[in-house]
């Protein structure tokens, strides 16, 4: 029974630790990085072509990344 259990926690465990991973892209181009959706005036760096960047969450106009150490918005 403790066998049973225990595979069962190292399972979800597993499951949780997978899930948290990002999905990570590449940039075709150079793309900007604004600090925030609804003001592009905000723009945080450029990002040069051909960087990969971690997609922290997707959305049809502009998606939340990080890229290094800094998070912010790109168009989708």
């Amino acid at each position: 029974m403790r066998k049973l259990i225990a595979s069962i926690l190292v399972l979800f465990i597993g499951i949780t630790v997978s899930a948290q991973e990002l999905q990570k892209a590449t940039t075709k181009g150079a793309v900007r990085l604004f600090g925030d959706k609804d003001d592009l005036t905000t723009v945080l760096m450029l990002i040069p072509g051909g960087s990969t960047v971690e997609i922290i969450k997707p959305d049809i106009g502009y998606s939340l990344i990080r890229f290094e150490d800094t998070e912010g918005f790109v168009k989708s």
